[in-house]
């Protein structure tokens, strides 16, 4: 069996990086993600992926988010395992907004967390 993928579908960049021990961690992307001639699709993820432990996982805390290279908030997700709570926020006229929230339960184990903006 072959399969082909079309260079076209795939990303044009991908960092694999392990953070541990690592607090906060900023990527800058090299090409402006306005560029849609570059960005051959019409949208940016992000993933993260980590491993809660018996000695974090009812204090942990997780945020990822995209922001302007002056470091304004477009769009970002917070999940709180003390609160047992997702909470995602965007920047409208007036300011940082909550845009979608729920209830998240946190167990011992591995987790991923996926942020996806879509281009015009």
């Amino acid at each position: 069996v072959v399969a082909l993928i079309p260079l076209a579908g795939a990303l044009n960049c991908e960092v694999d990086k392990a953070l541990d021990g690592v607090q906060e961690y900023s990527y800058t992307l090299d090409v402006a993600p306005s560029d849609l001639d570059y960005w051959k699709t019409y949208g940016l993820s992000f993933q993260v992926y980590g491993n809660f432990t018996a000695d974090n996982v009812n204090s942990a805390t997780v945020e990822a988010g995209y922001y302007t290279e002056e470091g304004d908030l477009v769009y970002s997700v917070s999940i709180d395992c003390s609160a047992a709570t997702w909470t995602s926020y965007i920047t409208e006229n007036t300011g940082k907004a909550v845009f979608q929230s729920s209830s998240v339960t946190c167990t011992e184990g591995t987790w991923d967390l996926w942020l996806k903006v879509s281009q015009p």
